[in-house]
């Protein structure tokens, strides 16, 4: 078990979840479309032993600022969600990237939707119960919390993870300072050519935090102290609209790590944390 997850997945401590679980069978689906983009593909994982009564999803959406990135990079949370759930099932997705000339949004959150879709037309076929929960990194994890709040009309999202994903980028802190400056850059490709100046209310509309409701699922967070890239306020915005909706949600802050954590105790904390939250609400 120790070397299989050491080959797997090198960077992160999965022992600590996983040194003593044994190893359930899997079935790997790669490549599959769910449209007719050759972006819109995806993994799914599917664990020996599940049932539609019992057998979730959980859904991987790779991060890359709306324009880069592949589902690969998700990898390592396919395999801790593997050991971690053994009867859940894993979709790890790709999606369309987008450009200032074909922007992210709304296009992103319709692939979201069409995984979700497929997954669930298919849910005899795959054996698995559809329900989900979203699990998104950086950006991915921006679009997990669009998605989750705004366009999921039928609950089928029990649970969101955000790691170090925007939540507001009507944030001063984007709009108003020079210190997060290089989000300018990215923006046009989940917007297109638009400033805030030009259409605040466009900003508003792909802000997480503007669709926030008592209906919304709970939210785990994981944000980095000096991430260059997401401030503070990102954090604390959120969860005072979630408390203000009285939407159960769980927020950590690692003061040493930045866009992503390197430090493995901070790492073996944050798949303790995940792991219970969704054992608790998914």
């Amino acid at each position: 078990m120790e070397v299989l997850l050491q080959i797997l997945f090198p960077q992160i401590s999965l022992l600590f979840w996983a040194n003593s679980q044994e190893i359930p069978p899997l079935a790997i689906l790669s490549n599959l479309s769910y449209g007719s983009d050759p972006q819109q593909i995806m993994d799914i994982y599917l664990p020996g032993g599940r049932d539609t009564t019992v057998s979730k999803v959980v859904v991987l959406i790779h991060g890359g600022a709306w324009s880069a990135g592949n589902k690969e990079s998700m990898f390592g949370y396919a395999v801790w969600s593997y050991f971690a759930f053994p009867r859940y099932a894993i979709v790890n997705m790709g999606y369309r990237l987008g450009t200032a000339d074909s922007p992210g949004f709304p296009k992103q959150l319709e692939d979201i939707k069409l995984v979700l879709q497929y997954v669930t037309a298919n849910q005899s076929a795959l054996k698995i119960k559809p329900e989900f929960a979203l699990v998104g990194s950086s950006a991915g994890g921006h679009l997990a919390m669009l998605y989750g709040y705004s366009v999921d009309k039928s609950q089928q999202v029990n649970a969101i993870c955000n790691i170090v994903g925007p939540t507001d980028l009507t944030d001063p802190e984007y709009t108003n300072s020079t210190k997060y400056q290089v989000i300018e850059g990215v923006i046009p490709a989940l917007v297109g050519y638009e400033t805030f100046k030009q259409n605040p209310g466009l900003f508003a509309a792909v802000s997480p935090v503007y669709s926030v409701t008592r209906q919304s699922p709970p939210t785990i967070s994981f944000f980095g102290e000096k991430d260059p890239l997401i401030p503070l306020s990102q954090a604390t915005t959120l969860e005072d609209k979630l408390d203000e909706n009285g939407v159960i949600n769980k927020f950590y802050i690692y003061p040493d790590e930045g866009h992503g954590f390197a430090n493995p105790t901070n790492q073996a904390h944050f798949f303790k944390k995940l792991s219970w939250f969704f054992k608790t609400y998914l």
